[in-house]
């Protein structure tokens, strides 16, 4: 029983972050189509890969609620990538503008069909990858004298990080 209370207690936990993430963008998108706000955003996707999701996501709850995330967002004019992580740091894709709705679904899928889950969990180095390449694209957007946007990191993880003090490697 007490496993079960493990693998529920991460699998909420992910849905409570999720939700406490995509609600402001949906409630900022709502407020844009009615003239109140701009909704684009720079987007990272931090996606956890690592063994451990063998175990918390056995259902791959994070690929749906992935899902309706991308329906939630504008069809276009965001600037979205993606990386998945395990012990290793793996770009699925560099920060690039949505310009049609299949974008979005061929970075959905880019990140469906990303390796499989095995290894540790470097959240860590993930992050900072992730910060990093949203940090270029700010500073990429500055120099074409574009409008900047936004930055937002969205992890999808259990939460549960087993490589410590290590630096980041790439696959």
């Amino acid at each position: 029983m007490l496993r079960f209370t493990k693998c529920t207690m991460s699998v909420f936990v992910i849905a409570v972050i999720i939700f406490g993430i995509v609600t402001p963008l949906i409630a900022h998108s709502r407020a844009n189509e009615s003239g109140y706000g701009d909704t684009r955003y720079n987007i990272e996707l931090v996606i956890d890969r690592s063994t451990s999701l063998n175990r918390t996501d056995k259902n791959n709850n994070r690929y749906t609620a992935l899902k309706y995330m991308f329906a939630t967002l504008p069809a276009t004019g965001n600037e979205m990538g993606a990386v998945v992580f395990n012990d290793k740091i793996t770009e699925v894709s560099p920060i690039k503008p949505i310009k049609t709705p299949g974008d979005k679904d061929a970075l959905y899928q880019k990140i469906i069909n990303a390796k499989p889950q095995k290894g540790g969990t470097n959240i860590g180095a993930a992050s900072d990858f992730a910060v990093d390449s949203l940090i270029e694209k700010q500073q990429e957007q500055d120099s074409k004298g574009s409008n900047r946007l936004e930055s937002v990191v969205i992890i999808f993880t259990d939460g549960i990080t087993d490589v410590k003090n290590k630096k980041a490697s790439f696959a």
